[in-house]
C-alpha cells in the first residue's frame, strides 16, 4: 500500500515521540573534528594468492591469449561478463603471482587491466540488542526525513543492496525484498571446479563454503551472515512505516535487491563479513542486465586498500564506470569509507560516492575502538551511531559504523528518484550536494564530509526546512558535475553471463 500519507495515528505519534528526542528539530549540524581521530588498529589487506583478474583489451584474439597464458605459464580458469564486461580469472604459477602480473601488465596492446582480487571487510560495529524503537532513530529526524514523506517515500525505486543476502522474513521488509543474486555463489563455483578453495579460511582466501562440490549455498533473499549484515543494511534503508516493529528505514516504499557478495565462515572471525573484487564484479555484470536498478550500496571497505581505490582495482573500476556513465543505466554507487579513523590519501573518482560517518552530536564518529575514514575521496558523510535497524531474527539492533551512513545516503537518493524517476545521476547528485547541510561557518567541500549531509527534506522538495535559520546554514552552491571528467564511457554487451573455463 502507498503511504504517501495517511494521517493514521500510529504515524502521528510516532513522529511525535521522535521529536521529543530532539532538542530543537533544527539542532543538528555539522562540526569541525577538535582533533584529528587517531587511526585505530587495522588488519592488513589480504588477496588470493596466485590470482589475477584480466581484463582483455580489444585486439585480444583466442590464440594470444593461449600463446600468452603458455609463455606466463598460467591457466584461465573461468570467465564472468561478455563483451566489454568480459574478465577472465587467471591462475598463476604458484609464487609468481607478482611475476606474472607485471608481464601482463606491460602487454597494453592485449590486457586492458590487471588486478588482484583482493578481500575487503563490512564496515559495520556489531552492537548488542537493544529496544531501536522509531523514538529512538536520531538520523531520521536529522535529517528530517518525517517532513520528507509527505512528499517521497521511496516508491518505485529499487536499491540493489551489495551484503550476506537480505532476510526476506524480517517484518520490516516483507512484500518488499527481491529474490535478487548469489554472486558469492557464482564466483564459488568457478573457484571450486579448480580445486582453489581452502576447507577452512586461509589468509587471502574467500570463504566460499560447499562451493568446492558445485554446491550454490543459501539464497540472496536469505541472509547467510553471521551478523545478519545484508539485513540491517536493508532494514536502515527501507524499514516499513507504521508496523509497530523496529523501526522505519529513510525510504520506506523502496525495494530491495540483494546481491549476495559475501558470507563469514570464518573460525577465526565471528563478527565480519568479506568479500572480494571476484564477487563484486560478478555483481556489477549482473547489476547491468537490470536497467530499472539505479542505486547501489556497497558497505565494504578498508582505507587505501579498499574498493574506492582506481589504481588497486582497475578492473572493478571499468563496471563502475559503465554503471555510472552509460545512459542506459545513469547509476549511482554508494560505498562507506571504512571504520579505522584513517586520513585515507586516496584520491577521489567522480563515479562513485564515498560515505563518512557522523555522531549525534554533528562530529565525524570518533569512539574508542572505531571511527569513520575521512579523506579527499568522501562524498557526503550520515549518521553512523547507534542507527536502528533489525536482524535477520527480527531483533531489534542499534550498531555502529559507516556501514550505515551509506545506505542513508543512499535511501536519500531513492527519495529523489521517488519524485524524479527520470532524473539523470548528475541531477541526482546535484540535487543531493545542494541539499546539503555542513561545517557552520565552513561552506563548501572538506575532507571530513565531503560537501555535507544531504538533508531529505530539501533534496525532495528543494526548500529550506527551517528558513529563518537559512543564513546560517553554511550552505554553499556546488560545483559543476561534468560527466566527460576524462573518463569516456565504455561500450558495448550488458549480459551477465559468469562459466567454468576460457
Amino acid at each position: 500500500m502507498n503511504i504517501r500519507f495517511r494521517n493514521t495515528t500510529a504515524l502521528f505519534c510516532a513522529i511525535a515521540s521522535l521529536a521529543t528526542n530532539m532538542s530543537a528539530a533544527g539542532a543538528f549540524e555539522l562540526k569541525m573534528p577538535a582533533r584529528a581521530p587517531r587511526p585505530k588498529p587495522m588488519e592488513r589487506i589480504t588477496y588470493t594468492p596466485d590470482l589475477l583478474i584480466v581484463m582483455p583489451g580489444k585486439n585480444l584474439k583466442d590464440d594470444d591469449l593461449k600463446e600468452t597464458m603458455e609463455d606466463v605459464h598460467g591457466t584461465v580458469i573461468g570467465s564472468m561478463g561478455e563483451g566489454d564486461l568480459k574478465c577472465y580469472i587467471v591462475k598463476t604459477e604458484k609464487g609468481h603471482m607478482e611475476e606474472t602480473e607485471k608481464k601482463l601488465t606491460k602487454d597494453k596492446k592485449h590486457f586492458a587491466t590487471i588486478s588482484r582480487n583482493y578481500r575487503i571487510p563490512a564496515t559495520v560495529v556489531p552492537a548488542a540488542a537493544s529496544n531501536s524503537q522509531f523514538s529512538s532513530q536520531w538520523h531520521l529526524q536529522a535529517l528530517h526525513c518525517p517532513d520528507a514523506w509527505n512528499t517521497a517515500t521511496g516508491s518505485g525505486v529499487r536499491i540493489a543492496v551489495f551484503d550476506t543476502g537480505c532476510a526476506a522474513s524480517n517484518s520490516d521488509l516483507a512484500g518488499k525484498t527481491d529474490k535478487g543474486f548469489d554472486a558469492y555463489g557464482a564466483v564459488g563455483k568457478i573457484m571450486g571446479a579448480v580445486g582453489l578453495l581452502p576447507v577452512f579460511l586461509q589468509p587471502g582466501l574467500t570463504e566460499i563454503a560447499g562451493a568446492a562440490a558445485g554446491v550454490l549455498a543459501g539464497r540472496a533473499d536469505s541472509d547467510n551472515g553471521a551478523g545478519s549484515h545484508g539485513t540491517v543494511v536493508a532494514t536502515t534503508i527501507a524499514a516499513t512505516m507504521n508496523n509497530n516493529f523496529a523501526g522505519v528505514g529513510v525510504a520506506p516504499n523502496a525495494r530491495i535487491y540483494p546481491v549476495r557478495i559475501a558470507e563469514n565462515k570464518s573460525p577465526l572471525d565471528k563478527d565480519h563479513e568479506y568479500t572480494t573484487d571476484l564477487e563484486m564484479i560478478a555483481g556489477m555484470i549482473h547489476i547491468m542486465s537490470k536497467p530499472d536498478i539505479r542505486i547501489v550500496n556497497i558497505s565494504y571497505n578498508f582505507p587505501v586498500g579498499g574498493f574506492h581505490n582506481a589504481m588497486l582495482h582497475p578492473a572493478l573500476h571499468t563496471y563502475f564506470q559503465k554503471f555510472f556513465y552509460e545512459p542506459y543505466h545513469s547509476g549511482l554507487i554508494f560505498m562507506s569509507a571504512g571504520n579505522e579513523s584513517f586520513p585515507d590519501p586516496t584520491p577521489p573518482v567522480p563515479y562513485l560516492c564515498v560515505i563518512s560517518g557522523v555522531d549525534r552530536d554533528g562530529k565525524l564518529a570518533d569512539r574508542e575502538h572505531w571511527g569513520s575514514n575521512y579523506g579527499p575521496a568522501v562524498t557526503f558523510t550520515g549518521p553512523a551511531v547507534e542507527i536502528g535497524c533489525s536482524d535477520k531474527a527480527n531483533m531489534p539492533q542499534t550498531p555502529d559504523g559507516t556501514s550505515f551512513s551509506c545506505p542513508i545516503v543512499a535511501a536519500v537518493a531513492a527519495l529523489i528518484l521517488d519524485k524524479k524517476p527520470m532524473a539523470p545521476n548528475l541531477e541526482v547528485l546535484r540535487i543531493l550536494i545542494k541539499s546539503c547541510k555542513n561545517i557552520k561557518g565552513v561552506p563548501g567541500f572538506n575532507t571530513y564530509y565531503g560537501w555535507g549531509m544531504p538533508d531529505a527534506y530539501t533534496a525532495v522538495t528543494g526548500k529550506d526546512p527551517h528558513p529563518p535559520a537559512a543564513a546560517d546554514s553554511g550552505s554553499s552552491s556546488p560545483a559543476p558535475l561534468n560527466a566527460a571528467s576524462g573518463h569516456a564511457a565504455r561500450r558495448g554487451g550488458g549480459g551477465s553471463a559468469v562459466k567454468v573455463g576460457p
